[in-house]
This record gives structure tokens, sequence and C-alpha cells, in this order.
């Protein structure tokens, strides 16, 4: 809904932002896995970071069943050893809720978690949570803002999240 809040102007009636709602969820539900594109390097990342036996875990504000049907089918050769959406116990991010209850299941302490993400809403999570705050270029946004949000590494590609982890490693 806030969606289409934003995209419509004001003052429009409650009864039409419905029904814009209603038409745009029902082209999603059959359009949504359509004319999608996997970032450069995330495959190339994600078998890495597997090889490596490194933990994997997905938060999103999609709701959780939806985020789960969403990492089925994009990366459903992978191992995510977590995977969290929006939920009546997960609230949407910055709430770190999400990243908290992922750090649990994992048995890791948040400031071991690297949190990658490519919006300002990612990084204020990142940083609520405790987790390491590492903004990520392919996405969204640009890296002043990501950087005001509190990212504190910027990389411009998947792969280089490696040498992020080596150097806080060491």
């Amino acid at each position: 809904v806030k969606c289409a809040e934003r995209c419509l102007p004001e003052g429009v009636p409650d009864a039409a932002l419905k029904e814009m709602v209603r038409v745009q969820q029902q082209d999603y539900g059959s359009s949504w896995d359509k004319d999608v594109t996997i970032y450069d390097g995330i495959i190339e990342c994600l078998t890495h970071l597997q090889a490596e036996h490194t933990a994997i875990a997905v938060l999103s504000n999609k709701n959780h069943d939806f985020t789960l049907q969403c990492v089925e089918r994009f990366f459903g050769d992978f191992r995510f050893d977590a995977v969290v959406g929006f939920s009546a116990e997960v609230p949407h991010k910055p709430d770190p809720t999400g990243a908290i209850a992922i750090a649990r299941e994992l048995g890791l302490h948040p400031a071991e978690i690297a949190f990658v993400g490519d919006t300002a809403t990612d990084m204020h999570t990142a940083v609520a949570a405790g987790n390491l705050p590492v903004g990520a270029l392919w996405g969204f946004r640009e890296a002043d803002e990501l950087k005001k949000a509190g990212a504190r590494h910027i990389i411009e590609h998947p792969t280089d999240l490696f040498a992020v982890m080596e150097g806080e490693t060491k």
C-alpha cells in the first residue's frame, strides 16, 4: 500500500487506492518472476561463500512466504542458513528484529555478520542490529547515501565482499 500511496498524487480516494493495489497485486502475482536479472557476480559470490562453509542468510521486507518463494525460485541451488521476511514476528527493516533473529539462529554474535545491502534502510538495519554494514553499489543507491546511513564498507561487485571479510577477520 505504501508503494501505491507514493506513486499517486495526494488526495486519491481510499477506494481508488485499494483498487489500484488490488490490480497491482493481481498482475504481480502472475508476473513476479518474469524479466528478473540476477546481478553480475551474485552466483559467483554465493558459490564461493558456500564452498567456504560461510553462513548465508536473506533478510527481506517482502512477506516471509514470498521471500522463501523468491529465494527458492532464483537461488534454489544454494543452501541458505536462514531466510527471513516480514511477518507478525518480524517487522519491516530498519527494525533490527529480523537481523538479530538471524544472528541467534546462526549462533553468531551480530558483529560477526556482514550485512550487505543496497539501501539506507539496509544500512540502518545493520547498524541497529550490531552487524557490519556493507553497502552494495550494484543496487539502487549511491555510495554517499550508503555511507551517511552507516556503511563501514562500500563494495562495487559482489565478490568484493571477500576482501571485506578477509580484512575484518585479521
